[in-house]
């Protein structure tokens, strides 16, 4: 858990510079500000038509009496998106707009639900029905 932590803290900050100034070198720092800032604008426009799309599943699946599980993980999806493109960078840009893309959202909920099954299976999770809890 503490490599993952230290990668996801350290060294995925230090690619986005390492990015960030490669780029800049290319385009110059106004182009690459703008483009982060673009990139930025666009993802949030998508992020809240996504979000309103997942909105509506999700009622018509409840409407149907049916567990909307995917269409909430979709909607976590998009939050998550949202807030790559809110942290500057170009890596967190490309992987915030990519969780905004539904044929990708669709993929990455796929291998969620893959990996849960494969956790329950193995033991590593337990499930507590409503009648344990009581």
């Amino acid at each position: 858990m503490f490599g993952r932590l230290f990668i996801l803290f350290t060294l995925v900050p230090l690619l986005e510079l390492y990015l960030l100034i490669k780029v800049g070198s290319h385009l110059g720092a106004e182009a690459t500000i703008l483009l982060i800032v673009l990139t930025g604008g666009v993802g949030a426009l998508m992020a809240r038509m996504q979000g309103f799309q997942v909105i509506v599943q999700i009622r018509e699946r409840l409407r149907e009496g049916v567990l909307p599980a995917d269409e909430l993980l979709a909607g976590g999806l998009i939050v998550v998106g949202g807030l790559l493109l809110v942290t500057p960078g170009l890596l967190t840009d490309v992987v915030g707009l990519a969780l905004l893309l539904p044929f990708v959202r669709s993929r990455v909920v796929v291998w969620i639900k893959d990996f849960m099954r494969r956790k329950i299976q193995e033991g590593h999770v337990h499930i507590v029905t409503l009648e344990e809890r009581e």
